[in-house]
């Protein structure tokens, strides 16, 4: 059963599972949903999860631990090609070489292009191209909020010029 968090003013408990007309979004916001293994593995191979895990799919590629979920999804995707190797040549030591570099290989470009598949990842469940870039950005600057005004004082001519005309820009009008 999928727990919500709330419907916008206007919305009928009919439309939970139907998109809105207007940008292909849903009208429900759902909690935060894991998908059952077999969901998982479509994902996996690189399967939509539709609306309901749109969540979780966003936690997915943007968490802190999204670099060993990678790696989690990579063991799997070659995993059925590892076991046709195994039964096409067997248990020779020329297996497990070819098993071991073939791992490595996918898992080199699995990690290389990891931003652009996640940003993939999430255009395809209905985010902005860039979200999970910006996302990452934002947790970095929440980190350390001073770490750019001690770069610009540091390495920086007329760094208080500058910065104060970069935050000037950052302001809202008000």
């Amino acid at each position: 059963m999928c727990r919500w968090q709330g419907v916008p003013i206007g919305v009928s408990g009919d439309d939970i599972d139907r998109p809105n007309g207007n940008d292909g979004a849903m009208t429900q916001r759902y909690a935060l949903s894991r998908p059952d293994p077999v969901r998982w593995l479509w994902y996996t191979f690189g399967g939509g999860l539709g609306p309901r895990y749109r969540e979780w799919v966003l936690h997915d590629m943007t968490s802190r631990t999204r670099w060993v979920r990678q790696v989690a999804r990579t063991v799997v995707q070659v995993a059925p090609v590892g076991a046709l190797v195994i039964v096409v040549l067997g248990f020779g030591w020329i297996t497990w070489v070819s098993l071991v570099g073939g791992l490595l290989l996918a898992l080199m470009y699995s990690l290389s292009f990891f931003d652009e598949f996640a940003e993939h990842r999430l255009l395809k469940h209905g985010y902005p191209w860039g979200t999970a870039q910006r996302i990452a950005s934002e947790r970095e600057r929440a980190k350390d909020p001073d770490r750019m005004r001690r770069y610009m004082q540091t390495y920086r001519n007329n760094a208080t010029t500058q910065l104060a005309r970069q935050e000037a820009n950052l302001q809202p009008p008000g």
